[in-house]
């Protein structure tokens, strides 16, 4: 393989084994590593998807391969092209006419007039559950169109008419719109985070899944106290875009600043931080009583014996656990009268956080 930097190479060649995406001092974009890095973006990492392969995008390249055990490379070979796209599906440089569903569902791709396939089949079948009129075909025409828009304004999300992600979760989204909290039990759904304002990472389905979790297992299960925990999740995760705090590089720490409490930065919806709380938050999980797996990786690091890696492992396996966990240790958010006034509620809750 000559040596060159990424210039015109293809995902198609990275998949084949030709050819490598690598870091490249001339700053060059390339469009195939655009697409890879708004995957890994939507995997739990934070870059900017400029196509662009700096040292930001070799840092979370290597945090990925570090974290699915795969040879740490920084750079996207053959191996860790086909171990993203087993996440999220094969990728490409320009949108086919059939994106698959999980795409749509990860924001990587958006269904609009002309395309075709299962994914089309899927919406037209969604629509009908929740009562439109809409042929069986697998075709996305004008008339399917104007049914995804009465659905968009329906339900108060942004009208298009084409199926993007916030569409596809309320789409999928097919329990009542009280059922989000049955008694003590929170059930949150994709749907109902979009149509609250949430988007992107935080309305992927696992990410919910972990947040339910965290919120029924650590008692945060009233109106309110889910209420004030999601209006935090929205502040902490920069309006629902980053898991990992803003400027935060695998296995180099937080690169603008705040290197006293770096390696160890913010991790969750509610972006955990300090080594004291990595350090707990370990010693919790590491109690068989607590009815977690054994997970060495969470402090001091053992991934790399450090710790450098503490943040991204605590954001991408317990994004929701975390940080509802976090919320529980500050008791007094727990033990609040809620029937204070906001401003106490607040001044409370932010000064623990």
């Amino acid at each position: 393989m000559e040596e060159r930097y990424n210039g015109d190479f293809t995902l198609a060649q990275v998949r084949a084994g030709t050819r490598i995406y690598q870091y490249d001092p001339t700053n060059t974009a390339n469009t195939g590593v655009k697409v890879v890095q708004e995957a890994l973006h939507m995997y739990g990492f934070n870059l900017t998807a400029d196509g662009k392969f700096g040292s930001t995008t070799k840092a979370v390249v290597t945090g990925f391969q570090v974290e699915n055990g795969l040879t740490q490379t920084g750079t996207v070979n053959k191996e860790t092209l086909l171990k993203l796209e087993s996440w999220c599906g094969t990728l490409y440089e320009t949108q086919p006419l059939h994106p698959a569903t999980k795409q749509v569902q990860y924001g990587l791709a958006t269904l609009h007039s002309g395309d075709s396939g299962d994914a089309v089949i899927l919406v037209r079948d969604l629509l009908k559950q929740h009562g439109y009129t809409c042929a069986a075909i697998g075709s996305y025409d004008s008339v399917l169109e104007t049914v995804v828009k009465k659905f968009q304004q329906d339900k108060g999300i942004t009208v298009t008419g084409n199926v993007n992600q916030v569409t596809l979760a309320v789409l999928q989204d097919l329990t009542a719109d009280t059922a989000w909290l049955n008694g003590s039990t929170v059930n949150l759904t994709p749907g109902k985070l979009a149509r609250a304002g949430f988007f992107g990472i935080l309305i992927k389905p696992e990410i919910v899944a972990d947040i339910n979790k965290g919120l029924n297992k650590y008692g945060i299960t009233t109106g309110e106290k889910v209420l004030h925990f999601l209006a935090q999740m929205m502040a902490e995760t920069q309006e629902s875009t980053n898991i990992m705090e803003d400027g935060y590089r695998p296995g180099e720490g937080y690169v603008k600043g705040g290197e006293d409490y770096s390696p160890y930065c913010g991790a969750g919806v509610l972006q955990m931080t300090w080594y004291y709380n990595y350090r707990d938050f370990s010693d919790h999980v590491n109690k068989s009583a607590n009815g977690y797996p054994k997970d060495p990786y969470i402090y001091p690091g053992q991934i790399n014996g450090n710790g450098m890696y503490a943040t991204q492992h605590v954001a991408l396996k317990y994004p929701g656990i975390s940080s509802a966990w976090f919320w529980d240790k500050a008791k007094i958010v727990n033990t609040l009268d809620w029937n204070q006034g906001a401003k106490e509620i607040s001044y409370a809750v932010t000064k623990n956080l």
